[in-house]
């Protein structure tokens, strides 16, 4: 009977440790604020947006007010909210296959492009903060590679080939089968 209940108290230990329910997780450090104030920030910003227009002309907008809003908002301070406006920005605008598949409008391709400027933004500014997160990297690899999908421009490639390659050397294993799809 002792065998029995200690197995059980096993189980149950075992199950907690597998649900995560057993604290720890993925915890992350604590990140600092990239600035006391929000005016070294916003120019920081403006400046980001405005590298990204010169790198891919195709994925920025024409008109000034829409250049204005692709700004990343000045409340993000830490690598997870950087994390989570981009992840957010990646599963609200940016669809599996929308630069290949034909049942995507112009429209939606547009906004895909505007929102993959900030993304990218976004997690330029997470690995200033920390450069040592597997998953940040792995998901800039995969903006990249939708800008790669469509422009054709190899310099996009090369960047989230080396993205997936930071993945894959902190660990993040299914980081090799996005570097085989790209090659």
């Amino acid at each position: 009977m002792k065998k029995m209940l200690s197995l059980v108290v096993l189980l149950v230990v075992l199950l907690l440790v597998i649900s995560g329910c057993g604290g720890g997780g993925d915890v992350q450090p604590e990140a600092e604020p990239v600035e006391e104030s929000s005016e070294p920030l916003q120019e920081e910003q403006t400046s980001v947006a405005a590298e990204e227009k010169e790198e891919c002309e195709d994925c920025v907008p024409a008109d000034d007010e829409e250049a204005a809003e692709m700004t990343l908002p000045a409340d993000l301070t830490t690598v997870h909210d950087f994390n989570k406006f981009a992840t957010d920005l990646m599963i609200e605008k940016v669809k599996p296959g929308i630069f290949n598949s034909p049942v995507f409008s112009d429209d939606e391709k547009e906004e895909a492009r505007n929102a993959l400027v900030l993304i990218i933004a976004a997690y330029d500014e997470a690995i200033k903060l920390y450069d040592q997160n597997e998953h940040i990297f792995y998901n800039r690899g995969r903006a990249y590679a939708q800008v790669y999908f469509d422009t054709d421009d190899p310099s996009y490639k090369e960047k989230a080939l080396a993205d997936f390659e930071k993945a894959l050397e902190l660990g993040l294993d299914m980081a090799q089968k996005e570097i085989d799809a790209l090659q």
